[in-house]
């Protein structure tokens, strides 16, 4: 059985191709989490708080809750397979991390649950980090809202004209390597940490070019930002773990293209 630990995007994307359940480790017992865990082969820990309000609830709700799930899955259950979903915000390149002076709570947060889980005794622990996850929500990625505007109020509005990259990677994508992960055999160390990603980098305006190809009356405007240029966020990856576990071939403007259709029906 395949356990998350929180339900969210990721959960329901899953579960609608794959069979598994998800249990509130947040808020769920520590016996309670031993009677789940007992009968779990995978538990993939997806729960985490996005936003601390300082440095103490990060802590908290991020490393102390990673290391309680980790710590009683070893106690009941230490042949399980445990995939810890990580984050790209702490890292400086795909294989080195940033001075923890240059992280946000959370990603010093995330950091700590990942460090702590290289190190625990646990046999099968695989630390999965995923590029920009496109969700097809426009609340919760830019690629989305960007899409979303263009539909809608048939605009968008570039920051800087659009030149930020991202490493866009389809949430089905995304469930697919993780299903590859949660039924493989990871147990060699160099398959330890796993930057699921896609293979090629967008930039904004790519995306917005494309969308007025869909829609030639759409209109762009540009928005100067001079301290945006400081908040860069990874967008060049070695393919190195996708080709381990055999890349998903997926064309990004397929799933643009479908998500800007989709609107119509909302």
């Amino acid at each position: 059985m395949i356990l998350f630990t929180g339900v969210g995007s990721l959960f329901d994307a899953f579960q609608k191709k794959y069979e598994c359940s998800a249990i509130s480790a947040r808020r769920t017992s520590t016996s309670k989490l031993k009677f789940a865990f007992k009968s779990a082969s995978v538990v993939i820990h997806n729960a985490a708080n996005l936003s601390p309000h300082d440095l103490e609830s990060s802590v908290e709700d991020n490393f102390n809750l990673t290391k309680r799930i980790v710590d009683t899955l070893y106690e009941v259950n230490p042949t399980a397979k445990f995939i810890n979903i990580g984050s790209m915000s702490y890292l400086k390149s795909d294989s080195q991390y940033l001075d923890i002076n240059d992280m946000t709570l959370y990603a010093y947060s995330k950091y700590l649950s990942e460090t702590y889980c290289l190190k625990h005794q646990m046999k099968q622990i695989v630390l999965v980090r995923f590029s920009t996850l496109f969700y097809e929500n426009p609340e919760k990625d830019g690629l989305s809202k960007l899409i979303n505007d263009a539909k809608i109020y048939n605009k968008v509005s570039l920051i800087n004209g659009g030149k930020a990259c991202r490493n866009f990677l389809p949430i089905d994508a995304a469930v697919e390597y993780l299903n590859k992960i949660a039924c493989g055999n990871y147990t060699d160390i160099r398959d330890k940490i796993l930057n699921i990603v896609s293979l090629n980098k967008h930039s904004f305006k790519d995306i917005a070019d494309y969308l007025r190809k869909v829609s030639p009356s759409l209109k762009i405007e540009n928005i100067e930002l001079p301290e945006a240029e400081k908040n860069i966020v990874l967008s060049e990856f070695s393919p190195q773990s996708i080709k381990n576990l055999g890349v998903v071939d997926f064309k990004l403007e397929d799933y643009i293209l479908n998500y800007f259709n989709q609107l119509d029906n909302i």
